[in-house]
């Protein structure tokens, strides 16, 4: 008994010793954590934060903006001030410019940018002057409605099975729009004959055209746009949705028995393409500071972000005044897709590109 008490008291000594030193170190951890938090604290009190909005003033993001920086205030600690400044051009291409060049780098400046501003560069999309990848995305507070493919009843295909054996119409601003890349990016990986008409001034015009029957149907329109402008076209039988466009289908419409369009593309590089295209436009709004910001202050603001969507007060305010769906994209999970994203090999960026350019 004396021999195996002498072995086993330095073993429980070194138990008892490194048990403290867990907790030594987990001290000092919180420790830190806290003087950072206290750092940031004393950085942003009394600040006033400047958010470039991207979007024009009165349009349909400004309201969603509106709501989203008032609880965001409440949730940076210091609780700065936030004012926002519209800064629209060139599909929020300006404002992102401006960010992430010209801006201060102390975390008092945020842009907030359309999602098409993640992958512009990468399509060579003139007038972007900047690389998303060295940004620090915050985060966006909403998810654009899920894509869809609407047609006409009347028109030639009755289905999703039939627009790939049958050619149909659809109506597009112009060769460098959305769903003018989805109809050439479906037409080559999913085998639809899709038939582009271009020159519409915009998306009521096309839906219009769509209505007179000019164009049998129209790519890239959202689910929630649909039911929430054109009811009369779903309520009068004239149109029905044959393919969702999207990466993540939507309950409601998976209920309804509409199938995804990705589900058809084969090729693993081709999905990966379509998981690109469709892909980024479900991050909506997102929020990011330039290069350069101090990482706890970082940390900070994504933390903020997460936790005003979170916020039952912001909820009740979302569901009470805005359309906007609440579903958070955190910050991390941006900067994944976008260099996700950049990391495409050429040769599989180039047939990507061919389809968002048609070039």
């Amino acid at each position: 008994m004396k021999h195996t008490r002498a072995i086993t008291e330095p073993r429980a000594n070194f138990v008892r010793l490194t048990g403290l030193g867990m907790v030594a170190v987990a001290g000092f951890a919180l420790a830190a954590s806290a003087a950072s938090a206290d750092e940031v604290a004393d950085f942003y009190k009394g600040k006033t934060i400047t958010l470039i909005n991207g979007f024009p003033t009165g349009g349909p993001a400004q309201a969603s903006v509106n709501v989203f920086i008032k609880h965001l205030a409440n949730h940076i600690p210091g609780k700065p001030k936030i004012v926002s400044k519209n800064q629209p051009g060139a599909g929020t291409l300006r404002a992102a410019n401006f960010v992430f060049n010209a801006a201060d780098k102390d975390g008092t400046v945020i842009g907030l940018f359309s999602a098409g501003a993640l992958l512009a560069p990468l399509w060579n999309a003139k007038g972007a002057k900047y690389d998303p990848r060295t940004a620090g995305w915050l985060g966006s507070p909403t998810r654009r409605p899920t894509a869809i493919a609407f047609f006409r009843k009347d028109a030639p295909a009755k289905n999703w099975a039939e627009a790939k054996k049958i050619e149909m119409t659809v109506g597009s601003t112009g060769a460098g729009a959305s769903s003018s890349a989805y109809a050439r990016m479906l037409n080559a990986t999913a085998g639809t004959k899709f038939k582009l008409v271009l020159g519409y001034k915009g998306g009521r015009r096309l839906n219009l055209a769509l209505e007179q029957n000019e164009i049998h149907g129209r790519l890239g329109y959202s689910w929630a746009s649909l039911k929430r402008r054109e009811k009369h076209l779903l309520g009068s039988g004239v149109i029905h949705v044959i393919a969702q466009l999207a990466v993540k289908p939507d309950p409601e419409l998976k209920a309804m028995g509409v199938p995804m369009a990705i589900d058809d593309i084969k090729d693993p590089i081709d999905k990966r393409i379509a998981r690109t295209i469709f892909g980024v436009e479900e991050m909506s709004r997102p929020y990011a500071v330039p290069a350069g910001v101090p990482a706890a202050r970082l940390a900070a603001l994504r933390k903020a972000v997460a936790d005003t969507v979170a916020d039952p007060a912001y909820v009740a305010e979302v569901k009470a005044k805005l359309p906007d769906p609440i579903a958070l994209t955190t910050g991390a999970e941006i900067t994944k897709f976008i260099n996700d994203a950049y990391g495409m090999p050429e040769n599989v960026l180039n047939r990507a590109r061919s389809f968002m350019t048609g070039k």
